[in-house]
């Protein structure tokens, strides 16, 4: 399923009503919500509305406007109906991903696209999803995302990939982090503050999290439902922590097969970044190994990232 993350809130009681505010807002970026536009919505069948305004009204609902949790619950459940549309993941090497990423700002998406593609995709909201649920287009001919209304989009028949890790890498790239760090302010964090050694005196996010998520553990394909899923664990262990004060990180950087030896290295780039570009108490990343050649590895990669221009 798409909303994998609600099951939890099938039954959700009032005291987990921050937990879900803190869900989504990692796993949603959308418009800001007028009044006019929630209590329109309030009125209307929920078996009627489209999966973006059942998205809609539930951030109306949570965030302006004290409703039962009857109405919540019966949102959810509707979202979770909604099957698993994520793409797999790319076979680009990162300096290919980035490329496609730099020549996103000159690949617009026009109207007249829509009649020769099938699948759109947001770097914005990092939504995939059919194209005929654009029904948005501004005076520029240019098709804006139903989930957002961003024209940050792009379709299958450009050839890009579209699976959850670029769209991360793209948003990265294009937008301003929650502190206003832009792309090469967080190339220089990384930089200058993610180290390739141990270190005894920080918070450690060890193997363990890894096996949990099962997700590189297989030999089948990674899918982008997993990379997403992997970022979300990583994500839900640090923030049990108190981060309202200076800190360290080590990661320990589990023992892979080299076909997803790649998948969890974008996953770091991704994680570091954003914690980065998020939380101003984390100083310094360390990233410990089992073998030398692991280290020299994931060097070569985060070197790759840095340098890009």
């Amino acid at each position: 399923m798409k909303y994998w993350y609600l099951e939890k809130y099938k039954h959700i009681k009032v005291t987990e009503l921050n937990l879900l505010k803190n869900d989504l807002k990692f796993f949603f970026c959308i418009k800001k919500i007028t009044k006019k536009e929630g209590e329109a919505l309030l009125l209307i069948d929920i078996n009627l509305l489209k999966e973006e305004e059942l998205i809609i009204l539930l951030h109306y609902i949570i965030y302006y406007k004290k409703s039962s949790l009857n109405k919540i619950v019966l949102i959810i459940n509707k979202l979770l109906e909604i099957p698993d549309n994520s793409m797999p993941t790319t076979d680009y090497t990162l300096s290919e991903m980035l490329e496609e990423i730099k020549n996103l700002s000159g690949n617009r998406p026009y109207k007249e696209k829509i009649q020769n593609n099938n699948i759109a995709a947001c770097y914005n909201c990092l939504n995939v999803f059919y194209v005929d649920k654009i029904s948005y287009i501004n005076k520029r001919n240019i098709c804006l995302c139903p989930f957002c209304k961003s024209t940050n989009l792009y379709f299958d028949n450009d050839y890009i990939p579209m699976n959850y890790y670029f769209l991360k890498l793209a948003k990265l790239y294009y937008k301003q982090t929650p502190l206003g760090c832009n792309f090469k302010n967080i190339q220089k964090l990384l930089k200058n503050f993610v180290f390739f050694k141990e270190t005894s005196e920080s918070i450690v996010l060890n193997t363990k999290i890894f096996k949990n998520t099962k997700a590189l553990s297989s030999n089948k394909k990674v899918t982008s439902f997993e990379e997403e899923k992997l970022l979300y664990t990583y994500y839900n262990v640090l923030n049990n922590y108190d981060l309202t004060y200076n800190f360290n990180l080590t990661i320990e950087v589990p023992s892979l097969e080299d076909k997803n030896k790649f998948t969890f290295g974008i996953f770091l780039i991704v994680f570091l970044a954003e914690s980065f570009g998020e939380n101003p108490y984390l100083k310094k990343v360390f990233l410990s190994f089992k073998t030398a050649g692991d280290s020299i590895f994931y060097k070569k990669l985060f070197k790759t990232f840095i340098t890009f221009s």
